[in-house]
């Protein structure tokens, strides 16, 4: 249920919420929309003056908020984010949304850019699952990973970035086998173009950092009333904007059609405006 506002009711209160990536983009509006909903949250994110100024954004909402700094890929960022949740009365709901992505030709991409992109959207996904399991068991809780429409099939120019959107869906899959009558619900979000904050930055294929430019489909509010949505319905699939349903309903009904599409593109679809 909804107000008039657009605001979720108060469906959340009592419950804990951890969101990764939560310093800035939809990450930290995914935060606010459960907390809008009276959840006390858990934020997360490397850079500590933008989460701290999230921290206040989130108490000014009146909810109780755990802030935690640190690299997603590192156990003990993992282990910190799982103790804040206990100290909030245990999670029930875990929104795997950091990551990190990349623009450049395969042929071009630096060994220190596959390390990266892989351990931020993976490694750190399954560690930070991991170390929150017992809690989410134990409230019959949801785990949520935050995909992308590449993690349904690849494109040129991002393709490690696809690789490991991919993954998740695989973590996914076997994490919902390995807890099939647990009471765990466990979903992935398809992300399209998205709203991103104007210093957003990605990898290029050396390494450095590129501005994020682009069109969206999307805005990040938008986004996180879909992720919380999806939590409250407990659905296991979702994927967001016309775009990301077509290409679904596409590799089902003629998947040579939409190899062909990608193939030529010559990742027309992930360029960025200067």
């Amino acid at each position: 249920m909804e107000q008039h506002d657009g605001t979720p009711s108060r469906r959340w209160t009592g419950h804990t919420v951890a969101v990764t990536g939560s310093s800035s983009g939809v990450g930290r509006e995914t935060a606010r929309r459960f907390a809008e909903g009276g959840a006390r949250v858990v934020i997360h994110g490397r850079n500590a003056t933008k989460l701290e100024n999230v921290r206040g954004m989130i108490e000014q909402l009146g909810a109780e908020v755990r802030a935690i700094s640190g690299d997603i890929a590192d156990p003990a960022t993992a282990r910190a984010l799982a103790d804040a949740a206990a100290e909030l009365g245990g999670c029930s709901v875990l929104v795997n949304n950091a990551g990190m992505s990349m623009r450049g030709k395969f042929r071009d991409i630096s060994p220190e850019v596959f390390s990266t992109v892989v351990e931020t959207n993976v490694v750190g996904s399954a560690l930070v699952t991991q170390a929150f399991l017992d809690q989410i068991i134990r409230t019959n809780g949801s785990v949520v990973f935050i995909s992308s429409v590449t993690g349904m099939t690849g494109f040129p120019g991002i393709s490690v970035y696809a690789a490991a959107k991919m993954a998740l869906t695989g973590l996914a899959e076997s994490l919902r086998g390995e807890l099939l009558g647990s009471g765990v619900h466990v979903s992935v979000v398809y992300l399209g173009f998205t709203e991103n904050d104007e210093d957003k930055q990605i990898l290029s294929a050396d390494g450095s950092n590129l501005k994020l430019k682009r069109r969206y489909d999307m805005t990040q509010r938008a986004v996180a009333i879909a992720i919380e949505r999806s939590v409250r319905r407990r659905k296991e699939k979702v994927v967001l904007t016309w775009k990301g349903r077509l290409l679904r309903v596409l590799q089902r009904i003629s998947p040579g059609l939409v190899s062909a599409i990608v193939r030529r593109s010559g990742g027309r679809f992930h360029q960025m405006r200067h």
